[in-house]
């Protein structure tokens, strides 16, 4: 070891009782004469004065004495100083303390399980969140609320950190987990149990039942929540669905996507509580039961046709409704009624003879069918009734009149006779509604003449009873009365 300025020292190994500096102990300068110094000046524990100043033989400024953790150092030069703190009573201000990885060898990871992550994150009493680096974690969990999962690394399409295992929650408060695969393992990825108010958050999600129903969610909490956004998955094999749900909480399932490589024909079956979907894409069916369940289908599309099988079994007392909603059965029904199931403006391509069937009564209103088929059958059926859609009623003050394309009825005053001209350049299917509104017909006849065009093949057509009424729709070529 080499010193410097340290004016008239000679190196030396140091003696017995001594360490160099840097080691266990601290360097004692006692018995180091400086030039021209009388004796020996560093004689007691105080502070090294570095210097031109003469120094006292026995002065405080003789010698480097031990320095007591935490303590720090403090310089002193007249009146200011200089202060080099003890790292002790430096803040942590990290943000992410709580950082997993399955081996923290080069990856300033703190963790090598989440269990313990969480464990360190609930001793804290704040809430937290653990970041995963990616890597596959075969681990049973049980969350806690408060303290949030979120994956490290989210740059790939397929989450990179997968958890292989159950997480369990029964308590009351809200879980969030993001970016993260989770995988069955012969059992459940997520359960959701107890009377608590339990819920959880999944967020961008990747949800791969691999070989066992991906969720299990019983809380008897009425608010307790289950809400999946933004998520993928798929169904890996056979017999098993994405969710077995018999809590009288509320699912959610928003803007999430799952296909079905397993060819599963294993609905997933929601048997009380609120089942809300929306923005969604599946290729699983589903099964909805119970006396208290509200299920609500929209802007979604369920694909079964893989697999021709039902894409929804509507059962139990409860309310079910689905509007602009898209249903691909294949050669099986696309929907079974035994409750009630209000279908608004859906599309439906089936090759079954009955398209919707069941013992159950349907009520819909603007169902399409493109494909084979477009039966209904099923025991009760009632139309949804439409409210007066607020058409254009006129009534001419002055004749003859000339209609306009928003004209749908036409109310005329015959007493007089009057003529009625339907515009020059109608759109195909343009249609009014013509009739005697005073009922003086007989005498006064409406006579409807179109500009350039002919009307059932003649240049007009007269109403000559009281209170009579046309219906003329142009086809393209002439107006037709209907």
């Amino acid at each position: 070891m080499t010193y410097t300025g340290i004016t008239g020292f000679v190196p030396g190994p140091p003696p017995a009782n001594q360490q160099g500096i840097g080691c266990a102990s601290n360097l004692d300068l006692s018995g180091i004469q400086p030039p021209g110094q009388p004796g020996n000046c560093y004689t007691a524990d105080g502070q090294l004065w570095i210097g031109s100043t003469s120094l006292t033989a026995g002065g405080t400024n003789s010698k480097i004495g031990t320095l007591t953790a935490g303590t720090g150092i403090t310089i002193t030069n007249g009146s200011g100083s200089i202060t080099i703190a003890s790292s002790a009573a430096a803040t942590d201000l990290h943000v992410a303390r709580f950082i997993v990885a399955s081996s923290t060898a080069g990856t300033g990871a703190n963790f090598t399980t989440i269990a313990s992550a969480i464990a360190a994150a609930q001793g804290t009493g704040i809430n937290s969140t653990v970041f995963i680096q990616p890597g596959t974690y075969k681990e049973n969990i049980t969350l806690v609320a408060g303290i949030n999962l979120c994956a490290f690394d989210c740059d790939s399409l397929t989450p990179n950190v997968i958890i292989q295992g159950k997480l369990s929650f029964s308590s009351a408060g809200t879980v969030s987990i993001s970016g993260v695969q989770l995988q069955t393992n012969s059992d459940f990825f997520l359960t959701v149990t107890g009377s608590a108010a339990s819920i959880v958050n999944l967020n961008n999600c990747f949800l791969n039942c691999f070989n066992n129903t991906g969720i299990s969610y019983t809380s008897s909490s009425g608010s307790s929540q289950v809400n999946i956004g933004l998520c993928s998955g798929n169904i890996g094999t056979t017999l098993i669905g994405l969710f077995s749900a018999s809590s009288s909480g509320t699912l959610k399932i928003n803007s999430s996507s799952f296909t079905n490589r397993g060819n599963t024909v294993t609905a997933s079956t929601m048997s009380a509580g609120t089942l809300n979907v929306n923005n969604c894409y599946f290729e699983i069916p589903f099964t909805t039961s119970g006396t208290n369940l509200i299920t609500a289908f929209a802007n979604s599309l369920v694909a079964t046709n893989g697999q021709n099988s039902i894409c929804i079994t509507a059962g139990g007392s409860g309310t079910n409704t689905v509007n602009n909603c898209v249903f691909n059965s294949g050669t099986a029904s696309a929907i079974s009624i035994s409750s009630t199931l209000k279908v608004l403006n859906c599309s439906i391509a089936s090759q079954n003879t009955n398209v919707i069937t069941g013992i159950g009564t349907l009520s819909s209103a603007g169902i399409s069918f493109y494909d084979t088929s477009s039966l209904i059958n099923t025991t009760t059926q009632v139309p949804f009734i439409l409210t007066n859609d607020a058409v254009k009623v006129t009534t001419p003050g002055a004749y003859p009149y000339t209609t306009i394309p928003q004209d749908a009825v036409i109310l005329v005053d015959t007493t007089s006779a009057r003529v009625i001209t339907p515009l020059a350049s109608p759109t195909t299917g343009q249609m009014h509604r013509i009739k005697d509104n005073t009922g003086t017909a007989a005498a006064h006849n409406i006579t409807v003449t179109p500009s350039g065009k002919n009307i059932d093949g003649a240049a007009s057509y007269v109403i000559n009873t009281n209170y009579g009424s046309i219906d003329i729709c142009y086809n393209g070529t002439q107006w037709n009365v209907l």
